[in-house]
């Protein structure tokens, strides 16, 4: 998965817009599935789930981005879009694009009282801040 000093940079580099707090989750989850009827197979599925995010708070604003890769380079990258994020002013009509194809953010604004609004930065790129 990702070691200790890997870890620790990524977190490191989150926090380098002036977060408070980041957070490094990752995931690497595989599922098999088998549905039977009558003592015979009639389904089997396999599934896996792997990536990595990466979550800012600063004050209270927290953005979040993701990648499907685990190497060093795709979560610094994830770590530099969701400090960036979270240090980005954003209103309902601001939109914000990804450093990398291999990086999305998520993304929910909420101006002030007004509701939320997402903003989209390109297909499948999304920015989350709240």
């Amino acid at each position: 998965m990702v070691d200790k000093n890997t870890a620790r940079a990524v977190l490191d580099e989150a926090l380098k817009t002036g977060g408070d707090f980041s957070e490094l989750f990752c995931e690497d989850t595989e599922t098999n599935n088998i549905s039977m009827s009558d003592g015979k197979v009639e389904n089997a599925t396999y599934s896996r789930l792997n990536g990595a995010g990466v979550r800012v708070l600063k004050g209270t604003r927290c953005a979040y981005a993701f990648t499907a890769g685990m190497n060093e380079r795709a979560l610094m990258e994830a770590a530099r879009a969701a400090a960036a994020a979270s240090a980005a002013r954003v209103g309902p009509k601001t939109g914000m694009s990804t450093p990398s194809p291999s990086v999305q953010i998520l993304g929910l604004v909420c101006p002030a009282g007004n509701g939320f609004a997402l903003e989209m930065a390109g297909i499948s790129k999304f920015l989350w801040i709240f």
